[in-house]
């Protein structure tokens, strides 16, 4: 894979990110042809590898579902909570009082799930007719990555760095299969 340089305005990102769409079939994203893009504007903050790991679990979760999916009425659980993943939840699902993205890091599910900068990406997804497990597969989020948001925490490594690697996922991760990127089981 070859890696472009990060596009120098958030207009260009967001063009950029339009190429990738949620899924080819708009019926299974209630008539709307949603991009990376889109998801990007409503979030417009820093955490894009939690934007894109979020985009690339619901982009799953829809393919899984076939058009079951509904948009709104969905409650997600999750073991990670960042506002990128957040974002990309709240996005897609419109949550209400009772519906949303509640950060749980006790969530438990039976989908192998990869490391987080605090936690594993493990969700469990309530719509009002399924529910699901859903866990970024183990090995997307590399060591080195985790590693370097540790240490830019801490205060030893300054965010530019981190910065470099959280372009380089999300471009390995958002034109790949979410297949390749999810792990999911219905329950």
């Amino acid at each position: 894979m070859s890696l472009t340089p990060k596009p120098s305005t958030q207009a260009g990102l967001v063009e950029w990110a339009s190429q990738f769409p949620l899924n080819e079939n708009i019926e299974i994203t209630w008539g709307y042809p949603y991009h990376f893009g889109d998801f990007l504007k409503y979030h417009s903050g820093p955490a894009l590898c939690g934007l894109s790991l979020g985009f690339k679990l619901s982009q799953c979760l829809l393919e899984h579902g076939l058009g079951t999916i509904p948009k709104t009425g969905v409650q997600i659980r999750g073991a990670f909570g960042g506002k990128g993943m957040r974002d990309a939840f709240s996005y897609l699902f419109q949550p209400d009082h009772e519906t949303g993205f509640t950060l749980d890091p006790e969530t438990e599910v039976s989908v192998e799930c990869s490391k987080a900068s605090s936690g594993i990406y493990a969700f469990e997804v309530t719509c009002p007719e399924a529910q699901f497990h859903l866990g970024i597969k183990p090995g997307v989020v590399r060591d080195e990555f985790l590693e370097a948001v540790h240490l830019r925490n801490a205060g030893k490594l300054p965010p530019a760095d981190v910065r470099v690697l959280q372009w380089e996922m999300c471009q390995r991760v958002l034109p790949a299969p979410s297949n390749e990127i999810c792990n999911i089981r219905t329950l």
